[in-house]
Protein backbone atom coordinates (compact mmCIF):
# COMPACT_ATOMS: atom_id res chain seq x y z
CA UNK A 1 0.00 0.00 0.00
CA UNK A 2 2.80 2.64 0.72
CA UNK A 3 4.52 1.54 -2.35
CA UNK A 4 1.17 2.60 -4.43
CA UNK A 5 0.43 5.55 -2.68
CA UNK A 6 4.21 7.03 -3.41
CA UNK A 7 4.16 5.51 -7.11
CA UNK A 8 0.93 7.78 -7.24
CA UNK A 9 2.23 10.65 -5.73
CA UNK A 10 6.05 10.58 -7.85
CA UNK A 11 3.75 10.07 -11.17
CA UNK A 12 1.66 13.09 -9.91
CA UNK A 13 5.03 15.49 -9.47
CA UNK A 14 6.66 14.05 -12.20
CA UNK A 15 3.29 14.91 -14.20
CA UNK A 16 2.72 18.34 -12.73
CA UNK A 17 6.40 19.32 -13.51
CA UNK A 18 5.40 18.55 -16.76
CA UNK A 19 8.44 16.34 -17.42
CA UNK A 20 6.77 14.53 -20.41
CA UNK A 21 7.79 10.93 -18.57
CA UNK A 22 5.00 8.29 -18.38
CA UNK A 23 4.34 5.18 -16.77
CA UNK A 24 2.18 2.45 -18.37
CA UNK A 25 -0.41 -0.32 -16.73
CA UNK A 26 2.78 -2.41 -16.65
CA UNK A 27 5.05 0.01 -14.74
CA UNK A 28 7.46 0.54 -17.47
CA UNK A 29 8.26 4.11 -17.77
CA UNK A 30 8.92 6.05 -21.71
CA UNK A 31 9.74 8.67 -23.15
CA UNK A 32 5.79 10.60 -22.95
CA UNK A 33 5.35 8.94 -26.57
CA UNK A 34 2.42 6.78 -27.31
CA UNK A 35 3.52 3.64 -29.72
CA UNK A 36 1.89 4.92 -32.58
CA UNK A 37 3.28 8.83 -32.44
CA UNK A 38 6.53 6.65 -32.01
CA UNK A 39 6.36 4.58 -35.07
CA UNK A 40 4.61 7.70 -37.00
CA UNK A 41 7.68 9.67 -36.75
CA UNK A 42 10.35 6.31 -36.73
CA UNK A 43 8.63 5.89 -39.84
CA UNK A 44 10.04 8.28 -42.19
CA UNK A 45 12.94 9.02 -40.96
CA UNK A 46 14.48 4.81 -40.77
CA UNK A 47 16.70 4.31 -43.21
CA UNK A 48 18.99 0.97 -43.76
CA UNK A 49 20.88 -0.35 -40.76
CA UNK A 50 19.23 2.27 -38.36
CA UNK A 51 16.47 3.32 -36.13
CA UNK A 52 15.04 6.29 -35.73
CA UNK A 53 12.72 8.54 -33.23
CA UNK A 54 11.25 12.42 -33.11
CA UNK A 55 11.18 13.62 -29.58
CA UNK A 56 11.05 17.10 -29.12
CA UNK A 57 11.75 17.92 -32.91
CA UNK A 58 14.88 16.05 -32.66
CA UNK A 59 15.46 13.17 -34.34
CA UNK A 60 17.52 10.15 -32.14
CA UNK A 61 19.34 8.46 -34.20
CA UNK A 62 20.92 4.68 -33.32
CA UNK A 63 22.40 1.36 -35.16
CA UNK A 64 19.79 -1.16 -35.02
CA UNK A 65 20.56 -3.80 -32.72
CA UNK A 66 23.28 -1.68 -30.84
CA UNK A 67 23.78 -1.46 -27.02
CA UNK A 68 23.31 2.48 -27.18
CA UNK A 69 19.18 1.79 -29.06
CA UNK A 70 18.52 -0.87 -26.22
CA UNK A 71 19.86 1.49 -23.43
CA UNK A 72 17.81 4.37 -25.12
CA UNK A 73 14.76 1.98 -25.06
CA UNK A 74 14.69 0.81 -21.34
CA UNK A 75 16.07 3.99 -19.97
CA UNK A 76 15.67 7.10 -22.33
CA UNK A 77 18.45 9.60 -23.60
CA UNK A 78 22.18 8.03 -23.04
CA UNK A 79 24.39 10.07 -20.52
CA UNK A 80 27.01 10.35 -23.82
CA UNK A 81 25.15 11.91 -26.53
CA UNK A 82 26.05 14.04 -29.69
CA UNK A 83 24.32 16.93 -31.19
CA UNK A 84 24.44 18.09 -34.31
CA UNK A 85 21.75 21.34 -34.82
CA UNK A 86 20.12 21.64 -37.92
CA UNK A 87 22.13 18.84 -39.68
CA UNK A 88 19.41 16.51 -39.77
CA UNK A 89 16.70 16.06 -42.48
CA UNK A 90 14.48 18.81 -42.83
CA UNK A 91 16.82 20.93 -41.06
CA UNK A 92 15.82 19.20 -37.86
CA UNK A 93 18.81 18.22 -34.71
CA UNK A 94 20.06 15.42 -34.86
CA UNK A 95 21.44 13.41 -31.79
CA UNK A 96 23.19 10.09 -31.18
CA UNK A 97 25.70 8.34 -29.06
CA UNK A 98 28.18 8.91 -31.53
CA UNK A 99 29.37 11.61 -34.06
CA UNK A 100 30.27 7.69 -36.21
CA UNK A 101 26.62 7.15 -36.07
CA UNK A 102 25.07 10.32 -37.03
CA UNK A 103 27.85 10.42 -40.18
CA UNK A 104 26.97 7.09 -41.39
CA UNK A 105 23.30 7.67 -40.95
CA UNK A 106 23.61 10.80 -43.25
CA UNK A 107 25.57 9.20 -45.68
CA UNK A 108 23.28 5.94 -46.05
CA UNK A 109 20.41 6.83 -48.42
Amino acid sequence: MITSRFTTIALALVLSLGLGVACSSDGDMNDGMSDESSMSSMASYDRAGFKTFVVDGRLWVFREGSEALMEYEKVGEPAKLVTRIGEGPEGMTIRSDSGETIDAYLAAR
